[in-house]
């Protein structure tokens, strides 16, 4: 993709007198003057002219160039605005141009206000704050979190069970197409469980935070995170898998579960945030908590080794936090983030709710998933002195 195009001869550099009243040809605002080459609003104006001097520093399309601009989503995603207001006709040289006319303008005033035109040449190469400080002030993501990033979704990736799941569902559809008696048993929902346990246990275990851990503190984390986890992750299973599209299972599930915590499933998979990126980064940011899982088993606490040092997982958790937030930042800017934040704690929330009850009252999946717990704390003792791969990477 050219960062330059040629001049146009017929474009005026920046008029002064409003034509009728139009659209912008980036993003279809409201727009009445031509700015640098092309008829477009203030907002990209000021945009291509913030990035048209050092187009190089424009971070890379995370779709592949493939981002729809307009007035909604102008703010999405840098590289795809820039080049479409390249494409349609926004020169640098242009801005170059004007800056360059002005500089020759505070050159011909009076020598008494030479201070004057020192600090006005001054702000014209220092970029000016906007009023839209929430939008302007976000942090980037460096190069280390970009990194991080990256390995949290190839670790989660590699040991999810959802193909796993989505391949027995398919076999599943296709034998009840094909007219045959077949049915989806409580032996399938057990499997799938495991299958959810065993993936975020081995997701948890990939990564550095984790592994420096003493045994016993690493069990006392799964004690007190991985239902928690789990909770989140099952939603993020039944969605990707379409569980809950298919009659069969949901009828399976409901005879373990009930029927009316599969509604309450269902509605928490519509209301999931559908960038799984979030997701990822949020079950880490769940297991490396104080505690997710709201019920007392009166074990013997002393054997807690997080009882009296839960300051040992802030520091890894905060990690996660950090880059959590600048990735919906990078993505949506800070007003869509924010209301994305809220709306996922909010599913937490009422996950660590529902799993605890189910935890209680569901005689079955109590005894399951201790089953379950116990076979994990037991493989941190049998793999602890084995070599294994940081974030699942050969």
């Amino acid at each position: 993709m050219p960062l330059k195009r040629p001049l146009s001869t017929s474009s005026p550099l920046l008029s002064t007198h409003p034509t009728e009243s139009s659209l912008c040809r980036v993003c279809d605002d409201s727009a009445r003057i031509i700015n640098y080459g092309t008829l477009s609003c203030q907002s990209c104006k000021t945009f291509f002219r913030r990035n048209g001097f050092h187009p190089k520093n424009i971070r890379l399309c995370l779709l592949n160039g493939s981002c729809e601009i307009d007035i909604n989503t102008r703010r999405n995603c840098t590289a795809c605005r820039f080049a479409k207001c390249l494409l349609m006709g926004m020169s640098p040289d242009l801005i170059r141009k004007e800056v360059q006319e002005r500089k020759k303008h505070l050159q011909t005033r009076d020598t008494h206000t030479n201070q004057v035109i020192a600090v006005q040449q001054l702000k014209l190469t220092t970029p000016l704050p906007t009023l839209d400080l929430l939008y302007d002030d976000r942090s980037p993501l460096n190069n280390s979190e970009w990194t991080l990033l990256s390995n949290v979704t190839h670790a989660h990736d590699t040991f999810s069970a959802i193909p796993q799941i989505r391949h027995a569902i398919y076999h599943l559809s296709a034998s009840l197409s094909s007219s045959l008696d077949t049915s989806y048993n409580v032996t399938d929902v057990f499997e799938t469980i495991t299958l959810m346990y065993t993936s975020m246990q081995s997701f948890i275990s990939s990564s550095s935070d984790f592994r420096i851990l003493t045994i016993n503190e690493q069990s006392s984390l799964y004690q007190r995170n991985l239902h928690g986890i789990v909770a989140l992750c099952s939603i993020l299973f039944l969605q990707a898998t379409q569980i809950i599209d298919n009659p069969i299972c949901v009828k399976t599930f409901s005879i373990i579960y009930g029927s009316e915590m599969m509604i309450q499933a269902i509605r928490m998979c519509k209301k999931l945030d559908t960038d799984v990126i979030i997701i990822k980064l949020m079950l880490l940011i769940l297991a490396f908590s104080s505690n997710c899982f709201i019920i007392n088993q009166q074990e013997d606490t002393q054997n807690d080794s997080f009882l009296n040092g839960t300051y040992r997982l802030l520091g890894s958790q905060n990690v996660y936090v950090q880059l959590l937030w600048k990735y919906m930042t990078y993505r949506y800017g800070y007003y869509h983030a924010a209301r994305r934040f809220f709306r996922l704690i909010e599913i937490v929330l009422d996950l660590i709710k529902y799993s605890g009850a189910v935890y209680t009252y569901n005689d079955t999946h109590h005894g399951l998933v201790d089953n379950i717990l116990g076979q994990a704390k037991q493989s941190l003792i049998v793999d602890y002195d084995k070599q294994k791969p940081l974030w699942g990477k050969p």
